[in-house]
């Protein structure tokens, strides 16, 4: 019985030996004999593809204007859309009068016709992050088309100016103008709408003028003098939008 016992032993001993000599040259086999080094990159470009013009308040869905009114540029950083101004028609007075410029007339995404709030809207995909600012001109006063007859004193003035971006936008918000903004019919006298600060102002941003269902019914408008001496003709006018490549 002993002589089997110190069998048993000496082989688990040696069984421990055999592992313990398995496992030191299993730890040799793992050492590093070499590296190599890879990269992974990405390049991102401007991005002049067309954008459709958007809901105001919801800039995440496209839409289709009546008037279609884009800037004069493709490049990364340009106005998408703005609208024209239609005041209507009116009777003659020689009262002060305000009236209130109509929604814009656009089809949704689904084709279906409906009114939106007048605004401008901003596309900038430069890859720069520099900020822009977005102004207006009013170059002449509003004239007769056929007489010449100015609307002497006549003034625009736009309200409620929010800046719309949309859900899908993680990009900063550029600032609205505070205040009511009159514009001056010199064609000279710039107003700011909207402004971008650096690494703001990405992607399509929407300068909206109130909100459809409340404010925007009366957020453009036009105030004619008392005694402007009216004649039964339409009047135009013309506005210029600027859009400056920085905040400056």
């Amino acid at each position: 019985m002993k002589k089997k016992k110190i069998l048993v032993l000496s082989a688990l001993a040696t069984t421990g030996v055999l592992a313990g000599t398995l496992g030191a040259a299993s730890q040799a086999s793992a050492a590093v004999a070499d590296t190599a080094t890879t990269k992974g990159d990405v390049t991102f470009v401007e991005n002049t593809d067309p954008i459709d013009p958007v809901d105001p308040e919801n800039p995440d869905k496209p839409i289709d204007p009546d008037e279609p009114n884009p800037g004069t540029q493709n490049g990364p950083l340009r106005i998408i859309h703005v609208s024209n101004f239609h005041f209507g028609q009116q009777k003659v007075t020689s009262k002060s009068m305000d009236y209130s410029a109509a929604l814009e007339k656009a089809n949704d995404a689904g084709g279906t016709a409906t009114t939106y709030a007048n605004s401008v809207q901003i596309s900038d995909e430069r890859g720069t992050n520099a900020g822009w600012k977005v102004q207006v001109k009013q170059e002449d006063q509003f004239t007769s088309t056929t007489t010449n007859t100015k609307l002497t004193g006549a003034k625009i003035t736009l309200k409620n100016t929010t800046i719309e971006k949309g859900a899908s936008n993680t990009a900063p918000a550029a600032t609205a103008a505070a205040g009511d903004i009159v514009l001056t019919p010199d064609g000279t006298t710039t107003s700011d709408i909207a402004t971008a600060a650096v690494n703001a102002g990405m992607g399509t941003q929407v300068a909206r003028f109130g909100t459809k269902g409340s404010t925007a019914e009366s957020s453009v408008q036009l105030n004619v003098p008392a005694n402007s001496k009216l004649v039964k003709e339409k009047y135009v006018t013309n506005l210029t939008w600027i859009l400056n490549d920085s905040p400056a």
